[in-house]
């Protein structure tokens, strides 16, 4: 089966923002690195770029205080501003896993610990040889066809 899945990256959209916006450089880094983040969650497959972009923008403005520059913006191109916020959400929720998750100080680490120690390890194949099937006889194969031939031929004689 043979498929392909495209994802458009949020990052040319945040830099039409920030040429729009006229965003300074550290605006820009802080909604870069959050785009970054953004690509870790099912937001790029649930919301289009310029959505992701504003979102991830929105917080960084938050965090900086910047917020007047992105709301008239807002406001004036009728950006629905439920969808921005659901994109908002998921990185909230992403931060707060980061933050929280195997933190707590009883576990200190341990949970991961024990759920990586219950995956099924790979069996390591020794140097045996295979009895798999290839498209080339391997010489043991080829013995073995020779050796039925050859009991065969005695037993017809």
């Amino acid at each position: 089966m043979d498929c392909c899945l495209i994802i458009y990256h949020p990052y040319r959209s945040l830099d039409m923002y920030t040429r729009e916006f006229q965003i300074d450089q550290q605006l820009f880094e802080a909604s870069w690195r959050i785009i970054n983040d953004s690509l870790k969650t099912d937001a790029p497959l649930l919301y289009p770029p310029y959505e992701i972009a504003l979102a991830c923008l929105l917080l960084a403005a938050t965090y900086r205080d910047k917020m007047s520059i992105l709301k008239q913006y807002m406001i004036d191109a009728q950006i629905d501003i439920e969808r921005i916020y659901e994109v908002v959400k998921y990185l909230l929720k992403y931060y707060e896993l980061m933050t929280t998750y195997d933190a707590d100080p009883p576990n200190d680490g341990k949970q991961i610990k024990d759920i990586l120690s219950k995956i099924p390890k790979p069996k390591i194949i020794s140097n045996e040889p295979t009895t798999r099937p290839s498209s080339q006889p391997n010489e043991q194969q080829i013995q073995g066809t020779n050796s039925q031939q050859n009991n065969n031929n005695n037993n017809n004689n």
